[in-house]
């Protein structure tokens, strides 16, 4: 497998990882835990059904099948994570058809992820996945909060209500947002 050392790369995003590539997918490698993206046949995506017969598999994909493990030795492995916050839950490992948006939500988590914080990420990475929009098609966005005694800042605003394709988002995926996009928002509404 290929091996990118991720600090030549963007220094923000994967800062101190390390990328493989497999004949499906790639890894990579943090500190403490790595993200697997699977993009093949046999994984769940778009490729799923890719037949075998075209030769190697597809080299891009508008979704994939992730799963996260914890190192625990250098070289070596444990479990991979459950993508779910109830315990009984605890077999799914995998999470299928992951828009590549989200991917890239998740990763700063996945970098920052540690064993005394663990479970709080892995809530935070189920609810992004579970309610994050790819913010790129929001329209209809109305903003409150705006206090101009705060400005610069107007830390106390947000988006209230917005839309995708004529469908309002719901409270949870106004919530998980990200900041600099709600910024944005509220900075272009002032315009």
């Amino acid at each position: 497998m290929p091996v990118i050392d991720l600090d030549d790369l963007d220094k923000g995003f994967f800062e101190g990882g390390t990328v493989t590539f497999g004949d499906r997918g790639f890894h990579v490698h943090f500190h403490s835990y790595v993200l697997s993206v699977q993009i093949g046949y046999g994984n769940y995506c778009a490729n799923k059904d890719y037949s075998r017969g075209y030769g190697e598999n597809p080299s891009h994909c508008h979704n994939a099948e992730i799963a996260i493990w914890p190192i625990v030795e250098e070289g070596k492995r444990s479990g991979m994570l459950p993508f779910s916050t109830d315990p009984e839950q605890y077999y799914n490992t995998v999470r299928g058809w992951v828009p590549g948006f989200q991917i890239c939500r998740i990763v700063p988590l996945i970098r920052n992820m540690r064993p005394d914080n663990q479970d709080v990420t892995m809530r935070n990475i189920v609810t992004i996945l579970d309610h994050g929009v790819n913010e790129s098609l929001i329209e209809d966005i109305v903003i409150e909060g705006v206090d101009h005694n705060d400005h610069p800042d107007y830390c106390d605003a947000y988006i209230s209500d917005a839309c995708i394709d004529g469908e309002q988002l719901t409270q949870l995926q106004l919530e998980n947002l990200t900041p600099d996009y709600v910024y944005e928002q509220v900075m272009d509404s002032l315009r």
